[in-house]
């Protein structure tokens, strides 16, 4: 029986556009940039302390890829109608703007970063090292795309028509098809092999496929990539937001809306045990708990183990569990 303390914690009351985890001697620390004005903040989980460390004055940022480190931040703005990122040092000001044909973006170390760009013909990725030099990785002949990098990866998907299948792709190889750009997840491939979580369109439920053996396993209740994580210290668990009371966060169409902002929900956190089980735990009741909804959104797990970290979509403001076990 895995038993989860009581204390749901609300980090911020500014909105946040993206956030990063690490560990210090002065205690565990989270990072985070505030949507809007992209200022930088530092707060720590042990002692409670927050600090600015950056100050930007973008009031217009909306999304925020922090380094491996902390030491960079990549911000995303938009305004206008027009999307543009930023490379800043912290406590260094702007680095570089980058150009607008830059999509995804995934740091591999202290400035080194991966990202897609589209062109005429094909998605290329490339890799800007830490003197800005860009060279191109690898290209696919897709124009919308969504790359992962985590658990092994790069992994593409490709992003069809709503009601046909997409493909999951590593290198130039198929892996396994999946039915929306949303639903795939890379899993915790050091204990149960890469995972995801795709919607079979007949059936309208969400299962898990194991990659390693190609076993199919029914969920116990909807899994939203954006509201899940794996467990870090137990391999098999997976943590969600799933909003139990709204039986339309079954279907399809209400998935599509609620990517869409059409709707909100209000999740409860659920534990699955065993990922090889149809059965899940109910760990808190934010709306009980907080008499607030969450809308859970970005679910990271620490890599420590220690935390669960999300964002409520309805504010953008960060919150924190602590798991034990």
């Amino acid at each position: 029986m895995i038993q989860v303390s009581a204390s749901l914690n609300q980090l911020t009351v500014r909105p946040v556009a993206g956030f990063s985890y690490a560990t210090s001697g002065a205690g565990n620390l989270v990072f985070y940039v505030e949507r809007g004005t992209g200022h930088v903040y530092q707060l720590n989980l042990t002692t409670g302390e927050e600090q600015r460390i950056e100050w930007c004055y973008s009031m217009s940022t909306v999304a925020a890829v922090f380094s491996t480190d902390q030491s960079h931040v990549i911000l995303t703005t938009e305004q206008s109608g027009s999307v543009g990122k930023t490379l800043l040092t912290i406590n260094g000001g702007l680095l570089e703007r980058l150009p607008a044909t830059v999509g995804q973006v995934h740091f591999t170390g202290t400035s080194t970063f991966t990202f897609t760009e589209k062109t005429e013909t094909d998605t290329v990725v490339k890799q800007q090292s830490d003197d800005g030099v860009q060279t191109t990785q690898w290209s696919t002949p897709y124009q919308d795309i969504t790359v992962f990098w985590e658990a092994g990866g790069p992994y593409v998907l490709n992003r069809p028509a709503p009601y046909l299948k997409g493909t999951v792709f590593k290198n130039d190889t198929q892996l396994f098809p999946a039915a929306f750009n949303q639903t795939f997840v890379p899993g915790n491939q050091t204990v149960l092999g890469v995972r995801t979580f795709y919607d079979l369109i007949k059936k309208r439920m969400v299962s898990e496929f194991v990659y390693e053996d190609q076993s199919t396993t029914t969920a116990p209740h909807i899994m939203t990539p954006e509201k899940c994580a794996f467990d870090v210290k137990e391999g098999g668990m997976i943590w969600c937001g799933f909003d139990f009371q709204d039986s339309d966060s079954r279907s399809r169409e209400y998935l599509s809306d609620w990517y869409k902002g059409v709707v909100q929900a209000q999740d409860a956190i659920w534990v699955t045990p065993d990922s090889q089980t149809d059965e899940a735990l109910l760990v808190v009741d934010p709306l009980i708990t907080t008499g607030r909804p969450l809308d859970i959104i970005d679910m990271t797990m620490s890599f420590d183990g220690e935390w669960l970290l999300f964002r409520n979509k309805i504010d953008d403001t960060l919150w924190s569990l602590k798991p034990t076990y």
